[in-house]
């Protein structure tokens, strides 16, 4: 299973892929953007692996590897933190290396994101969070529908109802 969009190819993140990730050390066939992995890619696969969450069963509802098409980066990762509770949410996140921030592809990865969720029906509703500080990732969320719900100290928390 992957996604394709116009400049990105979002797929699934395979056991020994998250291991090169998480170890930092590409595998021959890896082409990485300067700055990935990123800190959180690094925290979101290190926690699947030492939960000994296997990446390959991870999908519909696990990590992404978002990939340039023009240039086969990994770029960045989105995904699920799991898959839907009782009553059909989910909780996203998603982050780019520094450089390709600003050029839109937050925007189009989370839209395809969004409408790979609305092909599942046991989804009902997404949620994510970001940094309270971090404008961007929020207009990104807002950009594609989600509304604020609220903030603490540290976070600012969004919906989208499908």
């Amino acid at each position: 299973m992957g996604i394709e969009t116009e400049h990105l190819v979002l797929h699934p993140v395979t056991p020994a892929e998250a291991q090169r990730i998480v170890s930092q050390t590409p595998g021959p066939d890896d082409t990485w953007a300067d700055g990935f992995p990123r800190q959180d890619d690094l925290d979101g696969l290190g926690m699947l692996l030492r939960a000994g969450g296997d990446a390959a069963k991870a999908p519909p509802f696990g990590s992404m590897l978002i990939t340039e098409r023009a240039s086969r980066n990994a770029i960045g990762s989105i995904g699920f933190h799991g898959p839907p509770d009782e009553e059909g949410q989910v909780t996203i996140g998603y982050g780019l290396v520094e450089q390709y921030r600003g050029r839109g592809l937050g925007t189009e990865a989370l839209e395809a994101l969004i409408a790979y969720c609305r092909t599942k029906p046991e989804v009902r509703t997404i949620l994510a969070d970001t940094d309270a500080e971090n404008t961007v990732s929020q207009r990104v969320l807002e950009k594609c529908g989600f509304t604020f719900i609220r903030a603490d100290s540290e976070l600012g928390f969004y919906r989208l109802a499908l």
